[in-house]
This record gives structure tokens, sequence and C-alpha cells, in this order.
């Protein structure tokens, strides 16, 4: 082989103490969207002139301020955007038809009802004005549309109320708590999450177990081992009563049967937290410093400034011929909408679903965990992004605002999108005639949701060649609880006195697909051994035993109830029988999942509220009333969700050339282990999903890429490379990073 006569010039710098006289390209060329953005979020005027026409006395709701509302109180838990139909959308962005309807969709909490209810109500057009109408949405999109007041989410009334009854039952054992976990009882002493136990909402029993009151992270290890069961049924606070308390594996009806085997002396205390010494559990730095770790670490920028292009008001994106709108929804995140490449929509929605987390463990608040993260805050615990630690220094940032206990609330730099050097080329091949590569990089837009203990770090990920990566990462802290030797076939014990317990994280996405149009099917291909003869073989040839592609088009929404096989013996293709390549094949992507699990287990505490997670995917018929496979109210209604999945294809339709929808999950199933503290880590804990173009086109689509090389050997047999008039001295400097400071909030 001969010298190769090409230079490629590297993005990926040390950041060095050198002035130079360039300037500093990190802000993104702008562009005009086609259209008005359709999806875009509810800003925080529309939500409060949306929230003062509730409340207006013509409307007969009877509303207060969340922060005055009595137990049995009316008033608004949240208000988002309701998109528009699918139907309307698509004539408004390509028919030239009508910007359709701005709709809004609001949670009113209805405690003066006879019985008490969570109503969904639909409210618009927008803005207000005297067309405005209301309109009950949950008899359309729900399956269980009356949604019980056990399900609510509490609000100040209610927590006034809880914590009376709490600290009552803890006072009445404060002398136990004491001796037994070294501090009494106190607010200021304790912390009591509660963790929901709700069954078909006819019944509230959730669990508490007692932390002791950090006020730092560290709290995630601070857990007791004392658990509390009440029961906080209804409105009626003077049934509202301790059902039970677990401590050390025993269990009591009452604190004076509790105290009575106390002071017999008939209660085993456990060792007690070390509340003096935290600071293993926090993430300050620890240990001694690494050879040249005093040098900034690597970043990547680009040499002669963003290649993306940026409408912030419309919230519109175009790079390297693909095009998208964002949006952002309260309950389900960062949603993109109308995704084009080379101007086809290859997909209307991709959308964040729910976030399964389901426990196992020895004791009974592990036992019971089975979390859908819609429905604890996890969209609206999206968190701000630390520049050059979230996101690259030179990404592109945007902010998200929300509905929060009566007021819109702003959230700076929670999205964050950027073009990443992928280190590694897209393609390549190198030989002594010819040889060629092209630059590998990618478009993100990503974000990063903390709920409670763990922080999700999602991506949407666009490649040059057509194909889109939806990637979930999760770190944080664990769901730790007081180290029981019995739980071992449950958890490990990561300190002293916590075990984290075995829990599964399954992470569901609805990808509306429009491959080559909106009539699509489903195409299955298993590879099988074939023992096979042909004419030119010998008579005494055995057969030959080899691989061989079986094809076939499903026909129903049940036969599309997909698990991945762990040998990549079959896979899937979405796409367009009616519109072929010039290959004759159907253009189509085919979906190609990287570590993913389904949810195992489901029984009591997960019974029909997350069936969208037994499987790894679903293919189901597009409808405007099944826009989403589970709710905010599915967390906490187990046994009576208000969207039963399973009913999104048991009728079992057509999906031959149809509008389809999948619905699949990644995740990943976490056994903890002592290097989970103090926190897990995103580059282990990972899970995606890529769909790839597939007879999309007659060729690989980025075979129009400048940043490439081509290089043919000439007379002298060496490789003469042509980068296609590139500029590689770059013009932008690298940017200047400089202490953070004060993190935004």
């Amino acid at each position: 082989m001969k010298a190769f006569g090409g230079v490629f010039a590297l993005a990926v710098v040390a950041v060095v103490a050198i002035a130079i006289a360039q300037p500093n390209c990190s802000t993104a060329p702008t562009t005009t969207a086609p259209k008005s953005n359709p999806f875009l979020e509810l800003s925080n005027s529309e939500l409060a002139d949306i929230a003062a026409w509730l409340k207006d006395p013509e409307q007969s709701l009877n509303l207060t301020d969340m922060d005055e509302a009595a137990l049995d109180g009316n008033y608004i838990d949240s208000i988002e955007l309701w998109h528009p139909t699918k139907e309307d959308a698509i004539y408004y962005l390509d028919q030239d038809g009508p910007l359709p309807d701005r709709m809004a969709k609001a949670h009113v909490v209805s405690g003066l009802d006879d019985p008490p209810i969570v109503k969904t109500l639909l409210v618009g057009p927008l803005p207000v004005s005297s067309d405005t109408r209301i309109e009950n949405l949950a008899e359309k999109i729900y399956h269980n549309g009356e949604i019980p007041w056990n399900a609510k989410p509490s609000h100040p009334g209610e927590d006034r109320e809880r914590t009376n009854v709490i600290s009552e039952t803890f006072t009445a054992i404060s002398d136990a708590l004491n001796d037994l976990l070294g501090v009494p009882w106190s607010l200021s002493n304790y912390d009591t999450g509660l963790l929901p136990n709700n069954g078909d909402g006819s019944y509230r029993h959730p669990w508490v177990e007692l932390m002791l009151a950090y006020d730092t992270s560290a709290m995630w290890f601070a857990y007791t081992g004392l658990f509390a069961q009440f029961d906080f049924s209804n409105q009626d606070i003077s049934q509202w009563k301790l059902r039970k308390l677990v401590y050390n594996n025993q269990k009591w009806s009452s604190t004076d049967a509790f105290n009575e085997d106390f002071n017999a002396g008939k209660l085993e205390p456990s060792p007690q937290l070390n509340s003096t010494n935290t600071d293993w559990a926090l993430r300050s730095v620890k240990g001694t410093a690494r050879d040249l770790e005093e040098l900034p670490a690597p970043i990547t920028y680009s040499p002669s400034g963003l290649r993306y292009r940026v409408d912030r008001d419309e919230r519109y994106i175009t790079w390297m011929d693909w095009s998208f709108y964002l949006s952002y929804s309260p309950e389900q995140g960062l949603m993109l909408f109308d995704v084009k490449f080379k101007g086809e929509r290859v997909a209307y929605e991709i959308s964040l679903q729910d976030a399964v987390s389901n426990y196992g463990g020895a004791d009974p608040m592990q036992a019971y965990t089975a979390y859908l993260d819609r429905g604890f805050g996890m969209a609206t615990g999206i968190t701000p992004l630390v520049r050059n630690y979230d996101c690259p220094h030179e990404a592109t940032y945007m902010d998200v605002n929300f509905y929060d206990y009566g007021a819109g609330r702003i959230l700076n730099d929670t999205i964050c999108m950027f073009e990443r050097d992928l280190q590694k080329p897209i393609s390549r091949h190198y030989q002594s005639t010819d040889a060629g590569a092209t630059r590998g990089v990618a478009f993100e837009v990503r974000s990063i949701y903390t709920v409670g203990n763990y922080d999700y770090l999602i991506s949407f990920t666009l490649y040059p060649e057509g194909s889109i990566e939806i990637e979930v990462d999760a770190s944080g802290y664990l769901q730790t609880t007081y180290y029981n030797p019995n739980g071992d076939s449950y958890d490990t014990r990561v300190s002293a006195t916590s075990s984290g317990s075995i829990h599964d994280h399954v992470i569901t996405f609805k990808i509306d697909l429009d491959v080559a149009g909106e009539s699509n099917s489903v195409e299955r291909r298993d590879i099988v051994v074939s023992e096979d003869r042909f004419n030119w073989m010998d008579d005494d040839d055995p057969p030959l035993k080899q691989k061989k592609i079986n094809t076939s088009v499903l026909e129903k929404e049940k036969e599309a109830v997909i698990d991945w096989n762990g040998n990549s013996d079959k896979f899937w293709l979405i796409g367009n029988q009616d519109s072929t390549n010039s290959y004759g094949y159907p253009r189509s992507y085919r979906l190609m999942p990287r570590s993913v699990i389904h949810n195992i287990v489901d029984g009591e505490k997960m019974d029909q509220n997350a069936k969208f997670a037994d499987h790894h995917a679903f293919v189901t018929v597009t409808k405007d009333n099944e826009r989403s496979c589970s709710s905010y109210y599915n967390a906490v209604l187990p046994k009576k969700p208000p969207v039963d999945f399973t009913k999104f294809y048991q009728d079992d339709e057509s999906i031959r050339q149809k509008d389809l929808t999948l619905w699949a999950s990644v995740g990943f199933r976490h056994v903890p282990r002592a290097e989970d503290v103090p926190n897990t880590l995103f580059i282990e804990a990972k899970s995606a999903l890529m769909l790839s173009p597939f007879n999309y086109a007659d060729e690989e689509l980025s075979r129009d890429l400048r940043n490439s090389y081509y290089a043919v050997a000439n007379e002298d047999y060496y490789l003469v490379a042509d980068e296609h008039g590139i500029n590689l001295d770059g013009t932008c400097s690298a940017p200047t990073l400089r202490p953070l400071g004060t993190l935004p909030y």
C-alpha cells in the first residue's frame, strides 16, 4: 500500500490559553419555517387567559385557586396544548388548508361533585373569545373516562391535612423512634414521601418509609426501615387513619400495639444511620487527582460555524436535508412533528409516552413500587442543561414553559440541539486503487428529566443517510431502602445501612411513521436455516445447510405485537407496499433495537395500566382517539386506568396499507451494584431504537455529502484525495469556556 495524499482537519481540540483573533461562531444561522407551527405549546399568556376564563362564573365550574382550595374544592390542576388532529395538521402543512384551531386540554379537580371526580376538558378555540367552548374530552380519549377523586395529585390543602395525620401517628411513637432510629419524631427530623396504592381508585392506601431529613442528595440513602401504611381515601378526614406499621419484618395495626411491644422489649433495633457523615453519598470530588486531569477535557466545536438553521419563534429546525418542528408537553416532554428527510415526511410524530419503573423487594416500599413516571411529573421535571456538561458548549438552547400550581412557569435552557462529531466515518473503504470515507456526523435534540432520584437523558438523533435514533440513558440516585438481610434475593447492599433493589426501566415512545406516504404496511423478515440442492451440484453432494430469508406482510394488529429476537433472526420493516424503489422493493424503514427490554411482571401493582410495556413494540392503526398509550392518571389507577392500551389492538383491525403508529419501548434491567454510589452511570444504563432506510432509495443516501474524500491512485501509485472544496482552515475560534458560577434553575 502506498502513501495516502489526503489530510483531515479534526474538529476536536483541547482548550489552550492562546488568544485567537477569530470570531466565536456559536449562534445558529436562522431560517423561516414554511408554516406557523401548529404544535407550538401554549405561551404563559395563553395559559393565564385560559385559567381566567375557566374561573369565570359564567363557566359554572366553581373554581378556586389551587393554593386556596379546600379538600372538597374545585380547582385547575393542569393546562396544556391539545394538538390538532393529524388530518387537520396535514391538510394545513401539505395542502394550504387553514391553520387548525388552537385548543387546550385541562385537568380540573371537581371536589364538590357527587361523587367527586377529576374532569379532563377540551377548551377552545383559542385565543379566548365568545366562540370558546368546553367539551368533555375524557369520553373521547379514555376507556374509563370517569377519573375518581382518589386518583388526583395532592394539592396544598390536602398536603396540610395529610401531614397532620402522619405527624399525629409518629408523635405517638416518638420515644420508640428516638431509641430505634436515633432521632425523635418531628417534621424537621424526618421526611415522609408517599408511594401511592390506589387500585381502581375506590381507595387510597399509600405507604411511607421514614427518611432522615437530610438537606442534600444524601437523602436518597436516608431510609430508616420503618414503614407505615395509611388510609387517605376520599374527603372525610375523620376517616383517615393508620392501617399498619412495619419494622424489622414485624407489623402492627396501631401505634398502641407498636408501643406495647417496644416497651416490652420485643422490638430488636436495627443498626442506625450515620447522620453525621454523608459525604460518601454526595457528588463532591474525592480522591487524588489523576495525571494531567488538571487540564480541561477535550471539546468539540464547529470550525467554520454551525451547520443547522433554527427558527426560534416557530421551533423549526433544518439540518442536512432534515427538517422538523419541536413541541413540548408538560405530561410527555419534548416531541418532534412533521419530520422530513429530503423533502419527504418520514414521521408525523415522535414522542415520549411513559416511563415504567417496576421494582422488587422484601419490604413494603420496594415490593409495591411500580412507577409510571408520566403521572409523577416526569415532563415537568425537565431540568436546565449545564453547558459543556449536559450538552456541548456550542449547542443551541431553548426554554420551555408550562402551567404549574396556578401560573405559567418558564424553565430556561431545557432543550439543547447540536451537530455531533461521531469520531468515526459514516462509511469508508481503503484499497490500493482507490479509497474513500464520509465524515461521521449526526444532529441531536436532547432533554434531561429528573424524576425524584432518577435523571433520564432522552435524545432524538438524525443521521445524514436518513436514520433516526431514539435513545434513553439513566443516571441519578438509586431508590434505596434500608438494608434488610432477608432481601438479598432482591437487592444489593450499597452502604452500611442501604441497599438498592432490582428494577426495570421501560420507556415507551410513539412513532407515527409515514414512509413514502401515509399508507404503510408491516413486513416481517425471518432468517431461517434451510437445506438446499441446486442443479449445478453433483448428485453425490450433500444438501447445503444455509441461511435464507422468508418474507411476510402482516395482516392484522394482533400479528404486530412484536418481541425482538435476541439472535436477530427476525426483523421488521414499515413501509409503503405501493411505492417501490427501482428494484421493485417497497420503500421501507427497518426497526433496529439496541439493548432493549420489556416488562415481565404485572400483577397487583401494575395490573392494566402499563400494557404498552408488556412487549417490545406494537403497531396499530393511527386514530385520533388513540393519541397516547398512557395518560397522566394511569400511574395511580393500575386496576382501572383511563387508557387501557390492550383496546388499541383487541379489535384486530387490518394493518395493510393503512396509516400506522409504532409504539416501541426501550429500556434496561438494573441490578444495583456498589458502583451505583453515588450515581448510576449514563454510559452503562442506556438503550436505543434506530429506524433506518431499507430499500427506501436506490443507494445509500449520504452520497451527496461534500465532507468526504475520494482518492484514486495516480501513475505513481499514490492515492490522491479530492475533498470537494471544503475549506479545512476554519474561520471560527474555539469557544471560550468560563467557570459555571450560578447554575440556572
